[in-house]
């Protein structure tokens, strides 16, 4: 039964999964690349032991081998892994004591003579094009070492549901839980030089894996299709995550240990859903601008300021607000109250007609701090620690926009990221869903990579904005927050989108919610190479319809 603060996405994915069923999987090239699946054996159920061992002879790709390390002491298990060795020699039992997941698995990768090591639990099923969708990728990608692809789940029945359709690799998502799960693919070399897993991390090998491999691969490719289905049943967290607590406490130390080797400065504390991790960077007291462009709505921007004010924070801060042409005479009176009752605020001019970016761009050159925040005078922060939220991911060397979670003012999401693509441009994944909503993309509560955030609530180092050149100015009032993250990604930046900085958005009460056509023409021709379920933070088996993060 779903949650019915979710959308329900069942009757989607019973639709997708019989498009898929008739989707052909074009065959490699060349069938010279081998695949070695190993899959440690411990008492499963005959009958998911069975499927497990038919999906793998399903394969359509034939170069493979299932290297089965038995560790079993329940008398079903060795029948059924001889019968099915006699009946294909591709299948390699090697007999062991119950060493762990992991030390099985080493073994299994021991007595393995593939290019490519594949890992499959004992009860779960590969979808039939699996190892033919990893042998195209690899060919096309050739110098590659580390890949994954998406998931579902599938009862003791058969019966498919729950899928988890994944962005591309994503470092900050990898930081916050284990995304990539299933179906991990790891080039033999890589394996052998990582040390393949560990046994310590038991409980948590898959994620302590996906760790090490993407960290010595430089990053993963990733197939944005379902290859593997996780078995739901009382004693599987892919039913329950709390059915083994272990596992959490488990990837918590292989995240704190990944935190020791890669960024000695952070720590790790729990998060903010089941399974969850914060990663945590230092924030350097650098003086913060934060920029509020406003014209009359004086009780609009006295909320914002009055946020700021009630949970304050340690950076050095300016706010400089932007008046563009108020003309209500009440609103400089209130000005006045707002500059005797906050040192930090200041109030400049901006004389022109209204455009976002050349106020931005020119409210930049007024401003003073290394950290530039550009907030709407209609955000309002609720808690302490929203702007070192902020700061802490922004301040990273190789991070460029920062944005945080906001939400309208009865609760729902309003924007959790941007994805390129929705509704023909660009729009906010989550929109309008409850804040735990759990959809196909995963929840908006992540911390997360992304081609862009919304300058709602956008924080960035001034080098790097003025690096790529500021704003772009051909926008008027939209459009010029999604170019700015994608110059930024062009250059090589991660762009975030943190939950711990969160924000109510009364969204547009001051300027509406008209884009001019000239912005949606420029949008167009700036945002094409990522139009159509080619970002590749939005699985393209999303919809582009709507932002409820349901099936394309």
């Amino acid at each position: 039964m779903t949650d019915d603060r979710e959308p329900d996405h069942r009757a989607e994915y019973e639709s997708w999964i019989d498009r898929e069923a008739e989707r052909l999987v074009p065959a490699p090239d060349s069938e010279e690349l081998q695949f070695s699946i190993l899959a440690p054996v411990y008492n499963p159920a005959a009958a998911l032991l069975e499927a497990c061992i038919r999906s793998v002879r399903s394969q359509t790709y034939p170069n493979w081998e299932l290297v089965l390390v038995d560790g079993s002491d329940a008398p079903h298990v060795a029948p059924i892994c001889n019968r099915f060795a006699a009946l294909d020699s591709r299948i390699r039992i090697v007999r062991h004591e119950n060493l762990g997941i992991s030390a099985n698995t080493n073994l299994a990768a021991e007595h393995a003579t593939g290019d490519w090591f594949l890992l499959l639990d004992h009860d779960d099923e590969l979808a039939p094009h699996a190892l033919a969708s990893f042998a195209e990728a690899i060919h096309e990608a050739e110098d590659v070492a580390y890949g994954y692809s998406d998931e579902d789940k599938i009862d003791e029945a058969g019966r498919r549901s729950d899928p988890f359709f994944k962005p591309d690799w994503s470092p900050d998502l990898l930081r916050t839980l284990n995304y990539i799960t299933h179906l991990q693919a790891v080039r033999r070399d890589l394996w052998e030089d990582i040390g393949g897993l560990r046994p310590e991390t038991d409980g948590a090998q898959d994620y302590d894996l996906a760790l090490r491999a993407s960290a010595a691969a430089g990053g993963a490719f990733h197939i944005a299709d379902v290859l593997y289905h996780w078995r739901v049943h009382s004693d599987s967290t892919a039913g329950d995550v709390g059915v083994k607590p272990h596992a959490h406490r488990a990837g918590r130390r292989a995240l704190e240990d990944y935190a020791r080797r890669h960024a000695p400065d952070s720590w790790v504390e729990f998060g903010t859903g089941p399974t969850t991790h914060r990663f945590r960077y230092p924030v350097v007291a650098q003086p913060l601008s934060v920029i509020i462009p406003f014209r009359d709505g004086a009780d609009v921007t006295e909320t914002c300021l009055t946020g700021i004010a009630r949970t304050g924070t340690a950076l050095p801060l300016e706010v400089v607000l932007v008046d563009n042409q108020s003309a209500d005479p009440q609103t400089q009176e209130r000005i006045a109250e707002w500059q005797e009752r906050f040192s930090w605020v200041r109030v400049v001019r901006y004389d022109e007609p209204f455009n976002f970016q050349k106020l931005n761009n020119w409210a930049v050159e007024h401003a003073t701090g290394e950290l530039l925040l550009f907030l709407n005078n209609d955000t309002e922060p609720f808690h302490e620690g929203w702007a070192e939220a902020l700061a802490e991911q922004a301040q990273r060397p190789e991070v460029g926009a920062v944005g945080g979670r906001l939400f309208y003012p009865n609760g729902l999401v309003q924007h959790a990221g941007v994805a390129v693509g929705i509704g023909g441009y660009a729009e906010h994944p989550w929109a309008g869903l409850h804040p735990d909503a759990w959809t196909p993309a995963g929840p908006s509560y992540w911390t997360r990579n992304f081609l862009s955030v919304t300058a709602a609530c956008l924080m960035v180092q001034r080098s790097k904005f003025e690096e790529v050149g500021g704003f772009d100015e051909r926008f008027t009032i939209g459009g010029g927050d999604v170019a700015l993250g994608l110059a930024l990604r062009e250059r090589g930046y991660w762009n975030v989108m943190t939950p711990y900085a969160r924000l109510i958005h009364h969204e547009s009460v001051t300027r509406g919610t008209v884009v001019p056509e000239s912005d949606l023409l420029i949008s167009r021709t700036v945002y094409e190479p990522f139009l159509d379920g080619r970002d590749p933070f939005y699985n393209p088996n999303l919809t582009l319809e709507d932002t409820q993060c349901g099936l394309r």
